[in-house]
Protein backbone atom coordinates (compact mmCIF):
# COMPACT_ATOMS: atom_id res chain seq x y z
CA UNK A 1 0.00 0.00 0.00
CA UNK A 2 2.60 2.48 0.73
CA UNK A 3 4.61 1.65 -2.25
CA UNK A 4 1.43 2.20 -4.35
CA UNK A 5 0.60 5.19 -2.71
CA UNK A 6 3.73 6.62 -2.84
CA UNK A 7 4.03 6.25 -6.52
CA UNK A 8 1.15 8.54 -6.99
CA UNK A 9 1.60 11.15 -4.79
CA UNK A 10 3.42 14.04 -5.48
CA UNK A 11 6.69 15.77 -3.97
CA UNK A 12 5.07 16.81 -1.14
CA UNK A 13 2.75 13.99 -0.60
CA UNK A 14 5.76 11.49 -0.47
CA UNK A 15 7.93 13.34 2.13
CA UNK A 16 4.64 13.23 4.42
CA UNK A 17 4.06 9.88 3.69
CA UNK A 18 7.73 8.94 4.60
CA UNK A 19 7.49 11.16 7.92
CA UNK A 20 4.50 9.22 9.30
CA UNK A 21 6.97 6.03 8.91
CA UNK A 22 9.68 8.30 10.65
CA UNK A 23 7.55 8.88 13.17
CA UNK A 24 6.63 5.76 14.86
CA UNK A 25 10.40 5.68 14.45
CA UNK A 26 10.71 8.49 17.07
CA UNK A 27 8.05 7.68 18.93
CA UNK A 28 10.22 4.29 19.81
CA UNK A 29 13.71 6.05 19.96
CA UNK A 30 12.05 8.84 22.35
CA UNK A 31 10.58 5.92 24.72
CA UNK A 32 13.53 3.43 24.89
CA UNK A 33 16.39 4.98 23.51
CA UNK A 34 18.58 2.92 20.94
CA UNK A 35 19.10 -0.10 21.66
CA UNK A 36 22.11 -1.55 23.28
CA UNK A 37 23.08 -3.32 20.34
CA UNK A 38 22.39 -0.79 17.45
CA UNK A 39 24.21 1.77 19.89
CA UNK A 40 27.54 3.04 18.18
CA UNK A 41 28.36 4.46 21.53
CA UNK A 42 27.66 2.01 24.04
CA UNK A 43 31.31 1.33 25.22
CA UNK A 44 31.12 5.01 25.48
CA UNK A 45 28.31 5.11 27.51
CA UNK A 46 29.35 2.40 30.02
CA UNK A 47 32.25 3.70 30.49
CA UNK A 48 30.42 7.65 31.24
CA UNK A 49 27.77 6.70 33.36
CA UNK A 50 27.61 2.89 33.86
CA UNK A 51 25.15 2.23 31.54
CA UNK A 52 24.31 -1.64 31.91
CA UNK A 53 20.39 -1.79 30.68
CA UNK A 54 19.35 -2.81 27.70
CA UNK A 55 17.98 0.35 26.47
CA UNK A 56 19.87 3.26 28.17
CA UNK A 57 16.91 4.11 30.41
CA UNK A 58 19.38 5.89 32.82
CA UNK A 59 20.71 8.80 30.04
CA UNK A 60 17.01 10.86 30.01
CA UNK A 61 17.90 12.87 27.07
CA UNK A 62 17.01 12.50 23.87
CA UNK A 63 18.74 13.98 20.56
CA UNK A 64 16.57 14.93 17.18
CA UNK A 65 18.96 16.30 14.81
CA UNK A 66 17.44 16.69 11.50
CA UNK A 67 18.45 18.97 8.50
CA UNK A 68 16.03 20.49 6.48
CA UNK A 69 13.34 18.68 7.47
CA UNK A 70 11.01 20.95 5.79
CA UNK A 71 12.60 20.63 2.05
CA UNK A 72 10.11 20.46 -0.72
CA UNK A 73 6.89 20.90 1.95
CA UNK A 74 3.89 23.42 1.90
CA UNK A 75 3.49 25.74 4.66
CA UNK A 76 0.66 23.79 6.28
CA UNK A 77 2.42 21.04 5.84
CA UNK A 78 4.92 22.14 8.10
CA UNK A 79 2.74 23.48 10.59
CA UNK A 80 1.33 20.37 10.36
CA UNK A 81 4.64 18.52 11.14
CA UNK A 82 5.54 21.37 13.98
CA UNK A 83 1.99 20.70 15.76
CA UNK A 84 1.29 17.03 15.05
CA UNK A 85 5.02 15.71 15.36
CA UNK A 86 7.30 17.82 17.04
CA UNK A 87 4.96 19.11 19.58
CA UNK A 88 3.14 15.86 20.44
CA UNK A 89 6.88 14.55 20.73
CA UNK A 90 8.23 17.10 23.36
CA UNK A 91 4.62 16.66 25.32
CA UNK A 92 4.71 12.73 25.68
CA UNK A 93 8.40 12.68 25.97
CA UNK A 94 8.12 9.24 28.23
CA UNK A 95 9.89 11.40 31.09
CA UNK A 96 12.82 11.81 29.30
CA UNK A 97 14.60 15.59 28.56
CA UNK A 98 14.06 16.25 24.82
CA UNK A 99 16.05 18.46 22.53
CA UNK A 100 15.06 18.81 18.64
CA UNK A 101 17.33 20.67 16.37
CA UNK A 102 16.72 20.97 12.97
CA UNK A 103 18.35 22.72 9.79
CA UNK A 104 15.71 24.65 7.88
CA UNK A 105 15.02 25.90 4.49
CA UNK A 106 11.93 28.11 4.85
CA UNK A 107 10.88 30.73 7.75
CA UNK A 108 7.90 28.60 8.36
CA UNK A 109 9.86 25.93 10.28
CA UNK A 110 11.76 28.94 11.86
CA UNK A 111 8.16 31.06 12.70
CA UNK A 112 7.82 31.69 16.34
CA UNK A 113 10.66 28.97 17.52
CA UNK A 114 13.85 29.66 19.54
CA UNK A 115 16.63 29.29 16.57
CA UNK A 116 20.51 29.04 17.16
CA UNK A 117 22.67 31.59 15.69
CA UNK A 118 25.92 29.99 15.05
CA UNK A 119 27.98 32.63 14.10
CA UNK A 120 27.10 34.53 16.99
CA UNK A 121 26.03 31.78 19.32
CA UNK A 122 23.05 33.31 20.24
CA UNK A 123 19.35 31.92 20.26
CA UNK A 124 17.40 34.35 18.43
CA UNK A 125 13.46 34.33 17.29
CA UNK A 126 12.45 36.30 14.17
CA UNK A 127 9.76 38.56 14.03
CA UNK A 128 9.12 38.31 10.42
CA UNK A 129 10.15 36.75 7.24
CA UNK A 130 12.28 39.98 6.55
CA UNK A 131 14.47 39.75 9.85
CA UNK A 132 14.76 35.80 8.72
CA UNK A 133 15.53 37.00 5.58
CA UNK A 134 18.16 39.39 6.30
CA UNK A 135 19.72 36.94 8.60
CA UNK A 136 19.79 34.19 5.72
CA UNK A 137 21.56 36.81 3.37
CA UNK A 138 23.77 37.57 6.03
CA UNK A 139 25.08 33.89 6.74
CA UNK A 140 25.77 34.02 2.97
CA UNK A 141 28.48 36.97 3.23
CA UNK A 142 29.88 35.10 6.13
CA UNK A 143 30.31 32.05 4.37
CA UNK A 144 31.45 33.79 1.21
CA UNK A 145 34.21 35.62 3.35
CA UNK A 146 35.69 32.22 4.97
CA UNK A 147 35.58 30.99 2.04
CA UNK A 148 38.08 33.40 0.10
CA UNK A 149 40.38 33.40 3.88
CA UNK A 150 40.31 29.91 2.81
CA UNK A 151 41.59 30.56 -0.64
CA UNK A 152 44.30 33.05 0.37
Amino acid sequence: MFIATSISSSEGENIILNMNKFASDLREFVEKGIPKEKNPFKKAFKALNNVEDEHNELISERWILLDAVDSGLSVDNIVDIKEYLFKTILEHNFGNEIYIVISANEYEMARNEQCFDVYNGKYITFKNYEDYRNMILESKRWKEERVKVLKD
